[in-house]
């Protein structure tokens, strides 16, 4: 009768969890934009999910969010359900529109799911005219609201090199993708070089120290400005498997020396307006020195000869709309020890006309040595 009871009262327990409300939940972290532009920090994200308050946070860091989503629904009419975004309306807004598009999955139970959230919203006229900075790159996945910017001109990239670099700075997974180019390359170049202000930028000892360097160098004229150009190429991608897109911007260093040149040294200092770390870069060619994290990134080579060119290039995993960053490019002219030339050229024709010189004075000596003889000779007959 005990076992029986006993049975009876777990299969009561096990019903009410069955019917009861399971709360399961899901931390989604990632990028927050609002119209291409970081969300700043002081703002509320919530989440609901079939209409249900399911969580909400307050964002510490400008551009990036972590929020604990929980399905408070019962657990067999949990799954598949839209879960929606909404965003506190900051000042220069009217509204903010909602992102609906994700769906609760219980497989992610208790794990991290990377999802940026692209919000688009109603502006004012001052906000909307400054509201053309990036938009966020592709994590593991994004959200986007219909954006009521002007659509964007793309181009096919075909160039395979191109699009091997830029799908190498994806995701794992983003591989059956479409490779587009935003607008037009966009090229400047650096008009002048500013130590001090650069310096204002770094705080680890080895980028001040080698800051510092070249400052010294500089005013020693030991060494010299070199001419650089920076060039920003925009890529929009488009994952063919799951419809979503990711922006890349590539920026290029490019110099070619009028002279042969050495100890060539370049300095990058990104701003992280652009990126927070040198974790969110990625390099297609030559590697850089990395001198901060922040970052500061630093490029050397022994000799550069006149003409050759170098392109140093580095891919920001977001949409960027111009180049922040300050680039510092130096070096030293290669000077080279002319050999001594000998008075004059030695050649063949030389060596023959010398030759031809010397036979002919020897023959005159000959016909000059057989008249000394000839005139002997009479004088001698005469006595």
């Amino acid at each position: 009768m005990k076992k029986i009871l006993l049975f009876l009262f777990l299969l009561i327990i096990l019903s009410y969890l069955v019917n009861a409300g399971i709360e399961d939940y899901t931390i989604y972290y990632g990028a927050l934009t609002l119209q291409s532009s970081n969300v700043a920090a002081g703002q509320t994200l919530t989440v609901t999910i079939g209409g249900v308050a399911s969580g909400s946070a307050t964002i510490s860091t400008a551009g990036e969010y972590k929020l604990i989503v929980t399905c408070t629904l019962t657990s067999s009419s949990c799954d598949g359900v839209a879960i929606t975004f909404s965003l506190s309306t900051p000042s220069g807004y009217t509204s903010v529109n909602d992102l609906t598009g994700q769906t609760y999955a219980r497989v992610n139970n208790g794990k991290y799911v990377n999802l940026s959230l692209s919000f688009s919203g109603t502006a004012t006229t001052t906000t909307a005219a400054a509201a053309g900075a990036a938009a966020a790159g592709g994590g593991g996945g994004a959200i986007s609201s219909a954006p009521s910017a002007p659509s964007e001109t793309i181009t096919k990239v075909t160039d395979l090199t191109t699009v091997s670099n830029v799908i190498a700075s994806l995701p794992e997974g983003w591989v059956n993708v479409e490779v587009y180019r935003v607008g037009t390359p966009t090229t400047e170049a650096v008009k002048e070089i500013s130590v001090e202000n650069a310096l204002k930028h770094v705080t680890e000892t080895e980028a001040i120290s080698v800051l510092q360097n070249i400052q010294n160098k500089l005013e020693s004229k030991e060494i010299s400005q070199i001419s650089v150009t920076k060039t920003l190429n925009v890529y929009k991608i488009t994952n063919k498997d799951t419809g979503e897109n990711a922006y890349r911007s590539e920026i290029t260093l490019t110099f070619t020396p009028s002279k042969d040149m050495k100890n060539v040294e370049i300095i990058e200092v990104v701003p992280k307006t652009t990126a927070q770390s040198s974790d969110e870069l990625h390099f297609p060619g030559i590697k850089p020195i990395i001198l901060q994290k922040d970052p500061v990134l630093q490029w050397l080579f022994d000799t550069v000869k006149k003409g050759e060119t170098k392109d140093l290039s580095y891919i920001v995993k977001k949409k960027l709309t111009s180049v922040e960053s300050i680039t510092i490019a130096v070096a030293a002219e290669e000077i080279i020890k002319e050999e001594k030339k000998p008075f004059f050229p030695i050649t063949a024709k030389a060596v023959i006309g010398i030759m031809i010189i010397i036979v002919i004075v020897l023959l005159g000596l000959v016909i000059y040595y057989q008249h000394l003889r000839k005139k002997e000779g009479k004088e001698k007959k005469k006595r």
